[in-house]
Formats: structure tokens, sequence, C-alpha cells
């Protein structure tokens, strides 16, 4: 089998009669030939489920980069396992040939990476008691329940981050290292998530039926016409039912397309987006605002300067004289 140069580390010593574990990867029997590496392969449809579970990966790290490393997790090309993705890991021990357990944070149109790290579970947990007075118990004790918010899936952490406040979030970074990264990202992007409301409704994008869009309109520059938006978050209920056709400086809307926020958002959005594209995208409007075939002649300037002026306006005087 023919074990590819880009798939092996720097530093590995390879020589006839080498001993070394591999596996199959592709096999072509009209050429006869085999493809092995050092890492069980994994398809497409495996990194996606691993992405979405959060589970860990084995990776061989194959090479290094003072941005980050390169690990070998069974994918066609290798991730890219980033400094700040690092978590605890030395960047010094992560050397071509070094073994590490890593999660897939993305698939397309890269793989990217980031550390492992196990759930952490609080050392002291309180139960509240007959009394209704809590009680302090360790977290080996056999009453002691078990869970924490880092062994919350996902999607229902994401919510549990998304309606905190920040104070909240802060709170959240504190209590352990798996959800320090996480509450840290959701602080950063807070009032951003603050401001994706409906200028109109103050409606937000997670409200129940909530679509968030933006207007759009058509202008002229050197007689040809393109859409412009000024990316005020504008409803689908305040532009079809309210008819709302100005924006927050007053600016004229002709035209609206949704937002795509995140998952839940865009489901909601689809159809709306459907709809919108077909009319920014045929008849009128995208014959008015297509960048191909000859310009429109441009509309002459009536402008004129003031030695012009003075002269029209010595003219209408000499004439308004003459008649009285």
């Amino acid at each position: 089998g023919l074990l590819p140069r880009r798939g092996c580390p720097a530093g590995l010593a390879l020589e006839v009669g080498a001993e070394l574990r591999v596996f199959v990867k592709a096999v072509d029997p009209e050429r006869r030939r085999v493809g092995v590496g050092l890492v069980a392969p994994l398809s497409h449809e495996h990194m996606r489920a691993r992405m979405a579970d959060g589970a860990p990966v084995r990776g061989l790290v194959v090479g290094t980069q003072p941005y980050g490393c390169f690990v070998d997790v069974g994918a066609p090309a290798a991730g890219l396992l980033h400094v700040s993705r690092m978590g605890l890991l030395s960047p010094a021990n992560l050397t071509p040939g070094a073994q590490v357990q890593v999660v897939v944070t993305q698939v397309d149109p890269k793989v990217q990476l980031a550390a492992y790290e196990a759930p952490w579970s609080p050392p002291v947990v309180l139960q509240v008691g007959r009394g209704g007075a809590p009680r302090r118990l360790n977290a080996s004790s056999p009453q002691a329940s078990p869970g924490s918010f880092a062994r919350l899936p996902r999607p229902l952490l994401q919510i549990v981050l998304q309606g905190a406040n920040l104070a909240g979030l802060q709170a959240f970074a504190k209590a352990g290292r798996s959800l320090c990264a996480p509450a840290q990202e959701a602080i950063s992007i807070y009032w951003d998530l603050q401001a994706l409301r409906c200028f109109h409704t103050t409606a937000r994008f997670d409200d129940n039926g909530c679509v968030l869009g933006v207007g759009l309109s058509t202008v002229e520059e050197e007689g040809r016409h393109h859409l412009t938006c000024d990316f005020d978050p504008l409803s689908l209920e305040a532009f079809e039912t309210l008819g709302v056709r100005k924006g927050v400086w007053r600016n004229s809307i002709s035209y609206w397309l949704p937002l795509a926020v995140n998952q839940g958002h865009f489901a909601r959005s689809l159809p709306a987006l459907v709809k919108a594209l077909k009319v920014l995208g045929t008849g009128r409007v995208a014959e008015k605002t297509r960048s191909s075939g000859p310009r429109a002649a441009p509309t002459p300037s009536r402008a004129i300067d003031f030695d012009a002026w003075l002269r029209r306006r010595a003219k209408v005087s000499a004439e308004a004289n003459a008649r009285f």
C-alpha cells in the first residue's frame, strides 16, 4: 500500500523493513493500488456526527505552524488545531507524531478542531432538605446529583447560554473549564444578539414566529441601478402586514430579504427567502439591476455656475422691468 508523505509526521523515521500499524483508506482494483494511513479513516457523515455529539476523536499531529498544528483525524485532509483552541494542551508537546484527543468544530469547507476537555463535575452539590434549607454534599456522596451543565447536550446548552444575562454568562465562564469557552463566546456576541430585533416592532429574532430581515431599495449610480441596504433589522410582519416602507434614517424601503441568524431562524425564514429571491432575481427588478449589457445614457446635468446664474437673474429682472 501507498502511505502518502503528506499523511506522515515530518519526524517519523521510515526505513525499509520498519513495522507500522496502518489503516486501509482506499482501494483501486483496476490500478492495483491500495492507499493506507496512520489513522483510521472517517467518512464525511461520521465527521458531522462527531461534530454534533461533541465526541472526542483521536488524531495524530502531522505538522506544526506558529498559529497551531495540523492533526490527522481520518479525514481526507488534516484539520487545523489553532493555538486559541488548544485549551490546556502545551504547544511544546504537540510535535509531529504526537497523539492528541480533539473535537471536531467544523467540517466544511475545511476541518477545524479544538482540544478535548473532559466534562467537569462540581466538587460540591447543594441539595434542598426537608425544611427547605440547602444541604452541602460532596460530589462523591451517593445522595449527590451526578449532573452538571457540562454534560448537557450542545443544543440545550446553547439555549441556556442564550437565555442568560451578561452577569449569568460571566458566572458560567467561572463555573468550569469546559464551560469557559462557550460562555466567553456568548459574552462576546451578547450585545450583537441584543441588537437583533426589529426596529419597528422590537421583536427579537428568537421570538416565536419572528422572521428578521433587512429592507432593500434601488439606487442609480453612473447610469446603472443596484440594490442597497442599511442593515437595520426589520421583521417580515412589519414589512408585509404593517406596511413599513421607511427605515430608521427615513430611507425608502422597496423590498425585503430575510437574514440567516441561526439554524432555527433560517428554517423559519426559508419560505420567505425563496419568495424574496424570486422577486429580486426575475422580472423588472432583475432587468433594472443587471450588471451586464449596455449602459443607459446618463441624465444630463442641469447644474450651472454662479456667473451663469447671475446672467440669468439679470435677464429675468430686465424682462420684468420692461413689462412694468
